[in-house]
């Protein structure tokens, strides 16, 4: 009888340890909209949407002025990284004491690890054909992502669109040219 107490006892000192191992997940990272002009001078607005679950489909990416106008993006690419399968951290392990024997220990048949949702991004280009007109008020305007999440509920992002910066020292050094 002694003998079996100190079984238990030492059996739960080692699987103890395993038991209160951590199973969190990292935290998922939000959805992130960037909006920047390109060129100089600006020919068009870049939108990244990065950190997209694979639940979520983006169908259109526009400007929208206070009228209602809209310039849809012409460009659209997207990226999605495979990501191997990642192991379970440890196995999952039920045990009890029977009468017949002092362990029973139990392991899970046939069991697969769910594959990892990997996030995706997506830049798309939307060119501006009146530069000046957009540029002489960009606070008008904003950035508009579209599309659906896996259940069928609509999905908008909305930011405001880039404007040029204040100062020379805000902006980005052009690149050098060749002679």
């Amino acid at each position: 009888m002694l003998r079996s107490l100190l079984r238990l006892i030492l059996i739960a000192i080692l699987i103890a340890p395993g038991a209160c191992a951590s199973n969190r997940k990292p935290a998922s990272s939000t959805t992130t909209v960037l909006a920047s002009l390109v060129g100089q001078p600006p020919t068009a607005v870049e939108v990244q949407v990065e950190n997209l679950p694979p639940s979520q489909h983006i169908e259109r990416v526009f400007l929208v002025d206070r009228q209602g106008h809209r310039l849809s993006a012409t460009e659209v690419e997207w990226n999605q990284e495979p990501v191997a399968p990642r192991r379970p951290q440890r196995l999952p392990l039920t045990f009890g004491v029977g009468f017949a024997s002092s362990l029973i220990i139990g392991l899970p048949r046939n069991t697969q690890p769910a594959a990892p949702e990997v996030p995706g991004s997506l830049t798309a280009q939307i060119p501006l054909f009146d530069g000046e007109a957009y540029l002489a008020d960009p606070a008008a305007w904003t950035v508009v992502v579209e599309g659906w999440k896996r259940n069928g509920a609509p999905l908008s992002y909305r930011v405001p669109a880039p404007r040029l910066p204040k100062s020379r020292e805000d902006m980005p050094p052009l690149p050098a040219r060749k002679p």
